[in-house]
């Protein structure tokens, strides 16, 4: 009786076991059809994700395009404007024609380079180079300089010249961008003598360039939030919020530096600090002693 009992156990533990092998196999199965249906649905999320990653970029690079553009484009229109109002004053001979078409085909060469600079805005494989940091402020400032004259805005650049490692054009797309911001809020707070100040130095190993405006300052809630991308208090016409988010781009993560930016006196002073070449700091510390 004892020997037919555990017969009968091991009978019913075989049928159990084979039963629970067959749940086990269709669960195993099933599993492995969700799992493969959750790596294909995250795969379209990874794609649906990039996709729209790769739109925004472009929005925005179409945005950036946008607002580089705006400023040459006034210029050109000014300057086209103005032209009229010259032949009347009987100032135009060959020597003004030689300089207008020398000045609107620098506008836009500009406008031309800022496309393929945002193209490559994005790449790791940039190609840098030395350069002198006064004179690609100062072909910065020239596009802004019919602008800023009919404003009554004053302009002084002053300081050292040092040389530095990094993207020329991207860089003047900073000081564009910054000169421009002085120049919108000076016009937004109707500031008759309007002033902006440039000013470039060597510190220790750091080639510092401030640029300073006297158009009442930054509210304190405000400033802490100019570098952030798509945040502007401008009118959607006047401005995308992307010009100083993508400054701050420029100068820390392409070229290794820093922008910051303060209240002083009755203004805002933007700082941009940058790694000079070593052979040019020895020579300043010479020229100093």
């Amino acid at each position: 009786k004892r020997s037919k009992e555990l017969e009968q156990l091991a009978n019913n533990l075989e049928l159990e076991v084979a039963t629970k092998t067959k749940e086990l196999l269709l669960l195993n199965n099933t599993l492995e059809d969700k799992i493969k249906l959750a790596i294909s649905e995250n795969r379209k999320k990874d794609e649906l994700l990039s996709h729209q990653s790769k739109l925004a970029a472009m929005g925005e690079m179409v945005g950036s395009i946008a607002h580089q553009w705006r400023q040459p484009l006034n210029a050109l229109a000014m300057r086209v404007q103005f032209l009229e109002d010259d032949f009347e004053d009987g100032i135009i001979d060959m020597t003004y024609i030689k300089e207008y078409e020398e000045e609107n085909m620098n506008l836009i060469n500009f406008m031309s380079k800022t496309i393929d600079d945002f193209r490559n805005f994005f790449r790791t494989d940039k190609v840098t180079k030395d350069f002198k940091i006064v004179d690609h402020i100062n072909n910065s400032l020239n596009i802004l300089n019919t602008q800023l004259k009919h404003l009554n805005i004053a302009l002084d650049v002053n300081g050292d010249d040092f040389t530095i490692h990094g993207l020329e054009n991207e860089f003047q797309q900073v000081i564009l961008n910054i000169i421009n911001n002085a120049k919108d809020a000076l016009i937004e707070n109707e500031i008759k003598n309007g002033k902006i100040e440039v000013k470039t130095q060597i510190v220790n190993s750091n080639g510092i360039i401030s640029i300073q405006d006297n158009a009442g300052g930054i509210s304190d809630k405000i400033i802490k939030r100019v570098f952030e991308p798509y945040y502007t208090t401008k009118e959607k016409t006047k401005g995308t919020g992307i010009g100083l988010y993508m400054s701050k781009i420029i100068i820390e993560n392409n070229m290794k530096g820093h922008l910051s930016v303060f209240n002083v006196n009755n203004g805002a002073c933007f700082i941009i600090r940058l790694n000079i070449i070593p052979e040019e700091n020895k020579l300043h510390e010479q020229r100093t002693k």
